[in-house]
């Protein structure tokens, strides 16, 4: 029976808080003319360049095997993703997506207190996200 590469045995690997912040950060840094080049260059441009340079950029250690090209694009879509469906939960919701207006309004589908504690608990990086897509149309669609 032939074995399997560690990388098939199915394990999950989970992302630490500070990886993620990083990975935040470096999309909202902003250059010298005001733009999200980063974030730009990661939607417009090669993903896998991008996450190459977000790699080079920041502090996420290379040596370990999270820190891969394909593994760091794929962690960015799939924020993205989460992000859009937890604003479309919020939407859909009642609670609405003014982000000024969470803190004080209590979540009737969890025990975790306001909107924005729950948000958070579930997409860490949802109120970070809401600043640079708040208003982009495949997120918000002006309908």
């Amino acid at each position: 029976m032939a074995t399997q590469p560690p990388c098939a045995t199915g394990s999950v690997f989970k992302w630490a808080p500070e990886e993620i912040t990083t990975i935040v950060n470096w999309l909202s840094e902003r250059d010298e003319e005001g733009l999200l080049s980063n974030l730009l260059s990661y939607l417009r441009g090669n993903k896998s360049a991008a996450a190459r340079r977000l790699i080079r950029d920041t502090n996420i250690d290379v040596s370990k095997p999270e820190a891969t090209d394909a593994k760091v694009r794929d962690k960015m879509a799939n924020m993205m993703a989460t992000h859009k469906t937890w604003r479309q939960n919020a939407e859909a919701s009642g609670w609405g997506v003014d982000v000024t207006a969470h803190d004080g309004l209590l979540s009737t589908t969890s025990d975790q207190g306001s909107v924005q504690v729950f948000l958070k608990t579930n997409c860490l990086w949802y109120y970070e996200f809401e600043k640079l897509f708040g208003t982009n149309p495949s997120v918000a669609p002006p309908f």
